[in-house]
């Protein structure tokens, strides 16, 4: 029998034999476990003659410890969650420092490079201000002809006659 079943039972037998106060009324008959009367005569403080049997206390009993194993269950699991939300934190901050420290050496970097560049650029404003002609001398040893270009090459064996001499020679 499954506990919605049970518990329909239950109920239902509850409203077939509620105490004398509730049936009078006309009021549900539900039983407060503490004091083994009905909810409607302990709320308005009169003598119950409900009677609770020893197997409706052990249901109780053992409902209420289910209930607590479940808490328990419950509770632990909360600890062990949070234990790992509290490990991720501390990953995740870890993480954020790094990443900051990473973004502040980039920045660092950058701005050696521009200070860099900044230094070459007012080195190369200052070589074109002070307009320094340079000399270089670019006269040549080689003879020219009439139309300023050299006819001096450089000399190629005739390897046809290299290779009949070498052959005769064998």
């Amino acid at each position: 029998m499954s506990h919605a079943s049970r518990s329909n039972q239950h109920t239902r037998r509850r409203e077939l034999y509620p105490c004398s106060g509730c049936k009078t009324r006309s009021l549900k008959c539900k039983v407060d476990v503490r004091s083994g009367r009905c909810g409607e005569c302990v709320r308005r403080g009169r003598k119950c003659d409900l009677v609770v049997t020893s197997g409706e206390f052990r249901k109780s009993a053992q409902h209420r410890n289910r209930l607590r194993k479940d808490l328990k269950a419950s509770l632990d699991n909360e600890e062990r969650l949070f234990q790992e939300l509290e490990k991720e934190r501390a990953k995740t901050r870890r993480l954020q420092t790094q990443l900051e420290f990473a973004e502040k050496r980039e920045g660092d970097a950058i701005e050696r490079e521009f200070a860099s560049i900044e230094e070459q650029e007012e080195m190369e404003r200052q070589l074109q201000d002070n307009h320094v002609p340079v000399e270089v001398d670019v006269s040549l040893d080689v003879p020219l002809a009439d139309d300023g270009c050299s006819f001096e090459f450089v000399s190629i064996p005739e390897t046809i006659g290299i290779a009949e001499a070498t052959a005769d020679s064998s």
